[in-house]
Formats: structure tokens, C-alpha cells, sequence
């Protein structure tokens, strides 16, 4: 039901021109917390064996990086998958360049 809603949603963001892009990650791999279920808990170690299929498998900072490096291109207006998150986020990682200037 849910996986149905965000696609005609999405649908209907972007019909309709909103510049919004839709993103769609896939297992994401975040910092464990304590109040995490159990069963994240313990799965997380296998889920970290997808890592090598850029279409299944991100991590949280890779989704944050992506987003940002997305919004500095002007991306807009269009569903972001997996290996796209990735690539937007390892691409952002290479051309990042110092905020601040560096001293002499």
C-alpha cells in the first residue's frame, strides 16, 4: 500500500511541474541507536554485504550528500534512485573543495 501512495504521489508531483525531485533509496545503513528494533540490529551486518550493488544498498550520509549536491546542480523535478544517490554522493566527495579559506 505504502510503495503505491509514494508512486502516485510522486507521479502527481511531477505532473503537475512541482520542482521537486522524489528520492527513492534503497537499505539504508545508518549509525545504530538504542532505541533501533532488535531485528535492524541485527541484520545490519548483512545488509552491509549489498554494499557492492549500487542499486541496493546506501548509506545515510550518502543520502545527505546526494541532496545537497543535487540542490547545488539545479536537479530538479525527477525521481532519484539508488545508484544515482551514490553516484550524486561519491561525485560530491571528489569535488568537494574547502568552505573556508586556508591560511598562508
Amino acid at each position: 500500500m505504502w510503495a503505491r501512495v509514494k508512486a502516485e504521489t510522486e507521479r502527481d508531483l511531477l505532473a503537475d511541474g512541482h520542482p521537486a525531485n522524489c528520492w527513492r533509496p534503497a537499505s539504508i545503513d545508518g549509525v545504530p541507536s538504542s532505541s533501533e528494533p532488535v531485528l535492524f540490529r541485527l541484520a545490519r551486518p548483512a545488509m552491509r554485504l549489498l554494499r557492492p550493488f549500487r542499486g541496493l544498498y546506501v548509506r545515510a550520509e550518502d543520502i545527505g550528500l546526494a541532496m545537497l549536491a543535487a540542490t547545488g546542480q539545479g536537479i530538479r523535478g525527477r525521481i532519484v534512485e539508488n545508484a544515482e544517490i551514490r553516484d550524486l554522493a561519491d561525485r560530491a566527495r571528489t569535488d568537494s573543495k574547502p568552505r573556508f579559506g586556508t591560511r598562508s
